[in-house]
């Protein structure tokens, strides 16, 4: 299997290293990123100890046609990898996201209705400088095709799972995007104010309060707009995966580390458009998005 990877920053290339296993792996990344994986290879440490050689490139022009394409890139680049992809998306099987934000679904829906799987992953990975990324947190991850086609999501969870990762094909994958975006803002923003990795939340009784309040307030907006979320207290599932990805520095936290621009618009403010339409405050997510942006103007 021929796979893409548009964006391989350190998730992206943590996925495309292990797919790489038993597929044909290209990724789509920044210079520099890419002329240390050709010079000494994907170094991946952590959970998984081990160097890929991967085939790499910084723009589309030599990229063969993929059967699959992952699409990894910020939630606020997702329009423009949509549009910079359409000529490889048209004869590829599958494009599929794994990305944080509630604001793909609908880009993809729009773009993509037909082929589209949307992918929710809770693994954790750090990337430590160019050709060297942490796997901070085994996690588990589930796919959904927008049309509900299963045998679409059904292959894309395959993949996963012929290389060792957890995953599984769901029909009702809004639902998990939303689980997975309330967990998002219930610990990035945090992470990337106090500067601290994941785990580190469960041990400040102040820091896991305000994580509580986020969370409740994302939880009650997604039941008023109709999301039926997945069974089981939503906060505990935070605590969880606080606890599965404890070493990992959220990518919020490496944004603001690197000087670029975070997805807190994609993730908390998302959360407060939807919960502004229908009236419902939600005074920490507003909170926490505008600590966010004042540290992102020190920084970006």
């Amino acid at each position: 299997m021929r796979i893409l990877i548009f964006g391989a920053g350190a998730l992206g290339s943590l996925v495309g290293a292990l797919l790489s296993k038993r597929n044909e792996v290209h990724l789509l990344v920044r210079p520099g990123h890419a002329q240390a994986i050709r010079e000494a290879g994907l170094k991946i440490e952590g959970a998984v100890t081990e160097t890929f050689a991967l085939e790499t490139h910084i723009d589309l022009e030599n990229v063969p046609q993929p059967d699959i394409i992952f699409v990894t890139v910020k939630a606020y680049n997702t329009k423009a990898a949509l549009d910079a992809l359409e000529r490889l998306a048209d004869n590829a099987r599958i494009v599929a996201s794994l990305q944080n934000g509630l604001t793909n679904l609908r880009l993809f829906q729009t773009s993509l209705p037909d082929k589209a799987v949307m992918g929710v992953t809770s693994m954790g990975a750090t990337l430590i400088r160019p050709g060297r990324v942490l796997y901070a947190g085994k996690g588990d991850t589930t796919f959904g095709h927008l049309a509900n086609d299963p045998e679409l999501s059904k292959e894309a969870a395959d993949l996963f799972n012929q290389v060792g990762l957890n995953a599984r094909a769901d029909a009702n994958i809004e639902s998990e995007l939303w689980m997975k975006g309330i967990i998002s803002a219930s610990i990035n923003p945090l992470t990337a104010i106090l500067g601290c990795q994941n785990g580190q939340l469960l041990e400040d009784e102040f820091a896991l309060g305000v994580s509580h309040l986020a969370c409740s307030e994302a939880n009650e907006v997604a039941n008023e707009i109709g999301v039926q979320l997945p069974p089981g207290d939503p906060f505990m599932k935070v605590k969880d995966v606080m606890r599965a990805t404890s070493q990992n520095r959220s990518s919020m936290l490496q944004d603001l580390e690197h000087g670029k621009r975070t997805e807190i618009d994609e993730i908390n403010g998302e959360i407060i458009r939807r919960a502004t339409a229908i009236g419902i405050p939600v005074p920490v997510n507003q909170t926490l998005r505008a600590l966010v942006k004042c540290l992102e103007r020190r920084t970006v």
